[in-house]
This record gives C-alpha cells, sequence and structure tokens, in this order.
C-alpha cells in the first residue's frame, strides 16, 4: 500500500501554522499502534498482516468532534463542501484506489475548482482518480492552542496504546503467546515446521517491517516525541522518545529473525524485497525453490529469538507510554 506522508495536511490549518516541526503532527494523525491478523486461505500461501502504524482520520475523531461524508458523485461533493466550509473547523478529504490512499486538507472550492493542500485542482479530474472519497469535518472550537491539542493526542496514543481490553500491548502479548503455545490455532511452533509457511512467514514479516515501516515507524515516533518534548516544554517526553528508539531497533531485529539465513531462496527473497522489486512469479519460484531444498532451520533457536525480542519490545514501549501518560498529567497540573 502506498500513501502520503498524511499527517503534513495540518500544516495548512490555524493550528499548524504554529507547529515549529511537521515530525508533532504525527501526534494528530494517531502515533503508533500495533495489528496482527494472521489466516490461512486453501491451497495458497499464508497471509499474514502486521501493521506498526494506523493513521487515519479516525483517531482524530476520538478527540474532536466530527461529521464524516461518504462522496457519491460530483453534485455531492460540491453540496457537501459548500456545507462544510461555511462553518467553523478543518475540512480534509480522504482518498483510496486499489491499494494507494491520500489525504488531503481542504483549503476551498469555486464550481469545478478545488484548492487542497495549497494546490489546485479540477474536481472533476480529481473524482475520476479515486474509486472513494471520504469528507471529514472536524470542530475545533474546544481546542485551546495547539500545545493542547497535541498533549490530548499524545494522551490518546499512549491510553489506545495501553488499553488492557483492545489496545496494541494485549495484541502483543497474544502475539507472543502465538509464539510459545503450540495448543493454541496458527500458533508459530507448528506453522514454522511447514516450509512453505515458513518462507511465507520469514518473507511477509520482513516485507511487512522494512522499508518506510523499518524499526516498526518507532523511528519516526521517536522523532515525534522529541519535538513535542520542547514544544510543550516537557522533558520527560525525551525519554520516552529513547526508550521508543530502543523499541524500534528490536523491532529491526525482529523483522530479520526468520529471513536471515544461508538458504539461497531466502537470501535472494531478502534482497528483492530490500530493492522493492519482488514480483509475484518471482516469490512463487523462489518459495518452491525453498520447500523443494535441504538444509537445517534451527526453528527453536529462531523462536526462542522472536520471543526474547517481542518481550523486549513489550517492555520498552508500556514504559514509553506510561511515561507519555504521565508527563500529560503533569503538563496538565501545571496548567491549573
Amino acid at each position: 500500500m502506498t500513501t502520503s506522508l498524511s499527517y503534513r495536511v495540518f500544516k495548512g490549518t490555524d493550528f499548524g501554522k504554529m507547529i515549529p516541526h511537521d515530525d508533532i503532527f504525527r501526534a494528530w494523525f494517531g502515533g503508533i499502534d500495533f495489528l496482527y491478523q494472521l489466516s490461512r486461505p486453501k491451497s495458497s500461501p499464508i497471509r499474514l498482516r502486521i501493521q506498526t502504524q494506523l493513521s487515519s482520520f479516525h483517531f482524530l475523531s476520538h478527540i474532536l468532534p466530527v461529521n464524516r461524508y461518504e462522496i457519491a458523485d460530483k453534485q455531492d461533493f460540491s453540496s457537501t463542501l459548500a456545507l462544510a466550509l461555511s462553518t467553523k473547523g478543518w475540512v480534509f478529504c480522504s482518498v483510496s484506489q486499489e491499494d494507494s490512499t491520500a489525504q488531503y486538507r481542504i483549503d476551498s472550492f469555486f464550481r469545478n475548482s478545488l484548492v487542497m493542500n495549497g494546490e489546485r485542482f479540477r474536481m472533476t479530474d480529481f473524482m475520476s482518480r479515486w474509486s472513494r472519497i471520504t469528507l471529514w469535518h472536524f470542530e475545533t472550537e474546544s481546542i485551546r492552542s495547539p500545545q493542547h491539542l497535541t498533549r490530548l493526542c499524545l494522551q490518546t496514543i499512549a491510553e489506545n496504546f495501553a488499553n488492557p481490553q483492545s489496545g496494541a500491548l494485549r495484541k502483543l502479548h497474544k502475539w507472543r503467546l502465538l509464539l510459545r503455545r503450540s495448543s493454541m490455532r496458527n500458533n508459530w511452533k507448528t506453522l514454522l515446521q511447514d516450509k512453505g509457511y515458513y518462507f511465507d512467514l520469514a518473507t511477509q514479516l520482513y516485507q511487512q517491517l522494512s522499508g518506510n515501516h523499518k524499526g516498526g515507524n518507532r523511528e519516526k515516533f521517536v522523532s515525534c516525541l522529541s519535538q513535542s518534548s520542547l514544544f510543550l516544554s516537557q522533558p520527560s517526553l525525551a525519554k520516552a522518545a529513547r526508550l521508543y528508539r530502543q523499541s524500534a531497533q528490536q523491532w529491526e531485529r525482529l523483522s530479520e529473525i526468520l529471513i536471515a539465513s544461508e538458504h539461497v531462496p531466502l537470501k535472494e527473497a531478502l534482497h528483492a524485497i530490500h530493492v522493492g522489486n519482488w514480483p509475484v512469479e518471482v516469490q512463487r519460484e523462489q518459495r518452491e525453490a525453498f520447500v523443494n531444498g535441504s538444509g537445517v532451520l534451527d526453528i527453536p533457536f529462531r523462536l526462542s529469538v522472536l520471543n526474547q525480542t517481542l518481550e523486549r519490545i513489550i517492555q520498552l514501549e508500556e514504559q514509553g507510554a506510561h511515561i507519555i501518560l504521565q508527563s500529560v498529567h503533569q503538563a496538565y497540573e501545571a496548567a491549573v
């Protein structure tokens, strides 16, 4: 999936113009999270989905009142925009087409002309490019300052992350159980015994935690916390940033544990993923070569390292979320 640097849509807003560094906007757009899904379609490779960042305007809707509109046609687009832009607040647009998504700030429109993110577009041309268009109108009257909004966003990120019922930490713990307990459905101890499944998990794990997602997106959040520490005059956020920097190193290590091997198909797959050129037909050939090849994989050792690395990630990120919440609460107390 390809995405734009979505959080920069905030830069042209009233509060956004007062933000000293772009990376602070990452807090406004959701920061970090975790999602794990695994399916086993019949007669097909395993499908592993790991997301370490679930950024979207949905996140901000937990903080600000919002009206959301699914756009059906040009007339619908025009009438909805006219209504949204006639009142105070921010108007954004999220769009998608197959595996591509993008986000825009809508500044103004007149007839068939749109100004978004400071650039001019023809409405008909813009609509023809995307299969789904959603408008978001956020009410911002409750926000006192950009510092206030940034604190609210960081608080929401940390609370969501540590939520014992549905948060990222709970999902990370569940994944760790799947690495250790052979009694659980789709546990990795059993799956990795099958060479085809091993290839699937090794390549997909690396693919989803490398490139733009290297380090589990934690390095990007590190910069957000470091800049927010200065912006909010909260030195403890810099301490949280150091913990997430260590976590980013562990995520990078995690991505390579299964794929790092002397087995030629795995080495070739790693290189292809790294350079961003791994066609489906090549994937099938490499998977087949790996399944039919010889050689020993020390699966218990690799599982042990996976488990230890994930345990360390959980420890670091639990501490980081706790420090963020402490810092925000201290800021509120100081403001009273």
